[in-house]
């Protein structure tokens, strides 16, 4: 997910979105779960983006709203409960939701990244 340019003595709140899509190549996924982890910082609320020598906060969310953290279940998150089927002609696509969080005002210019893990459980 790219936030583009971020300023942080403006007020604007960034956000992005991207698509993430569920398929099976083998047999059809019917009930599955998917589960994002908390990235490489201590906490899932809020996520960091690490720079040189600061951190830049951000979340990811299920929903248009970006008020349900895409997570594990665990500190205020939830994972997303999916139902297919998902083929590999016909994947499920979810939207993902993100924001940078307040808290920002005292960062260096710089490249910020993250590493979000996913895990896709399913029958």
């Amino acid at each position: 997910m790219n936030f583009g340019l971020f300023n942080p003595i403006e007020s604007e709140i960034k956000s992005s979105v991207v698509f993430l899509k569920v398929s099976c190549s083998g047999e059809d996924i019917s009930n599955y779960k998917i589960i994002f982890s908390r990235g490489k910082g201590r906490s899932i609320s809020p996520r960091y983006m690490l720079g040189k020598s600061n951190k830049l906060g951000y979340n990811l969310y299920i929903d248009a709203a970006r008020t349900i953290i895409w997570g594990n279940g665990r500190n205020g998150s939830s994972p997303l409960y999916g139902t297919g089927p998902c083929t590999e002609l016909k994947p499920c696509t979810h939207v993902v939701y993100g924001k940078l969080t307040g808290s920002n005002a005292k960062l260096n210019a710089g490249e910020y990244q993250d590493t979000v893990r996913i895990l896709l459980q399913y029958e």
